[in-house]
């Protein structure tokens, strides 16, 4: 059995301000070996890395992030939520990320846009940085549109399909919608010895998340999941 891997989620997001340099740089002195991170398209087409799509929660911002353009967007503080000292923390681009971050680190890019934004180019902005910038990556998704034109542009990139729901046959629901997966990311609420066991037969992994206690880490550990997302490496200590 390979070892389980430990996506740090938005970064090392209970100790710092997620989905931040700080909570990314933190992960990696952490030892972590994978990172989870959001990633938005901008007013004016740079590919930004928060959660949500209105600013407020993790920054002193308000409205929508696609109305900003990334220069307006930059000068909002995103750590002073989380504390005082990680007040001036900015937004990240992708980029950024891209270049910074130690090259063997696998980067989780889980697209986000507003439903409503069908004509949103995220995908191919997100692919033009992949190709400026090679490293191991695995893109997903609860919007599965967003997966099939990240599939279109780049048939190489592996995909990861996110999902909430306890869905009947998540694997008939990918092959029927065309897309060709190499992960599931299904909520730890809807994960079972059974999804497991049939995801590896067809050489599918499943990556859970979100894990936030031991005793959840173990009971993975032994179904046999291939990845686990968490807010802290201390649970898989």
């Amino acid at each position: 059995m390979n070892e389980m891997m430990c996506f740090a989620h938005r970064g090392l997001s209970e100790h710092t301000p997620e989905n931040t340099m700080a909570a990314f740089q933190a992960a990696v002195k952490a030892g972590a070996k994978a990172i989870e991170l959001d990633v938005q398209r901008t007013k004016d087409g740079q590919v930004v890395v928060m959660h949500d799509f209105y600013l407020g929660r993790t920054n002193n911002g308000e409205g929508l992030l696609k109305d900003y353009t990334y220069e307006e967007l930059s000068r909002l503080d995103a750590g002073s939520w989380f504390s005082t000292e990680y007040a001036g923390e900015r937004l990240p681009l992708l980029a950024d990320v891209l270049r910074q971050l130690p090259a063997d680190i696998l980067l989780n890019i889980e697209l986000k846009r507003l439903a409503c934004e069908t004509d949103s180019d995220l995908a191919a902005l997100v692919i033009e940085l992949l190709r400026q910038y090679p490293r191991p990556v695995l893109i997903s998704s609860f919007d599965h549109y967003l997966l099939k034109e990240v599939q279109s542009i780049d048939n190489t990139l592996p995909l990861g399909l996110l999902y909430a729901s306890n869905l009947i046959d998540v694997f008939a629901y990918a092959e029927q919608s065309g897309l060709k997966i190499s992960a599931i990311h299904p909520s730890i609420d809807c994960v079972s010895p059974e999804l497991i066991k049939r995801a590896h037969q067809l050489g599918i992994k499943v990556n859970v998340y979100t894990v936030r206690r031991r005793e959840e880490v173990a009971l993975l550990k032994q179904c046999q999941v291939d990845g686990i997302f968490v807010n802290t490496l201390e649970v898989v200590d």
